[in-house]
């Protein structure tokens, strides 16, 4: 068993010596590549057009990594309701099933607030006060 630890280990080892040897050559062969380019004294000219091209792939990639971060967060909520919204919830529900859109709660209520959003202000005023109010914490009299 120890000489199979020692054949394995010694694959592992030399594995990850050549794996390094090849990303060090790689380096060394960026600059051997800039230097037949540029050769032994390059001009200030082409100095700073390599900055340039430099600077703006680095501004792609940081603008390729924003892009890549923006993730969008969701904030869970909680809020109190009687029994009667979740009946008209559970009404919506089985309305939008009938139609073929099956929906959960929160679609019915992320679209109720995007029909909200195009009703005239008036309408909207008229529906906010047939709303009852639940005050927090409190249970129904």
């Amino acid at each position: 068993m120890t000489k199979n630890f020692d054949e394995k280990l010694k694959t592992s080892l030399d594995a990850e010596k050549k794996t390094s040897q090849d990303k060090f050559k790689k380096t060394f062969d960026k600059f051997d590549k800039a230097e037949q380019v540029l050769g032994d004294n390059p001009t200030q000219e082409q100095l700073s057009e390599i900055v340039q091209r430099l600077s703006k792939t680095e501004q792609q990639l940081e603008e390729q990594k924003k892009k890549k971060s923006k993730k969008v967060k969701f904030i869970r909520l909680t809020f109190s309701a009687y029994p009667d919204i979740y009946d008209l919830l559970n009404e919506c529900q089985s309305r939008s099933a009938k139609a073929g859109q099956i929906s959960n709660y929160s679609e019915l209520i992320r679209g109720g607030l995007k029909a909200l959003l195009v009703i005239p202000e008036k309408e909207l005023t008229e529906i906010l006060k047939s709303v009852k109010i639940i005050r927090r914490g409190k249970k129904e009299e």
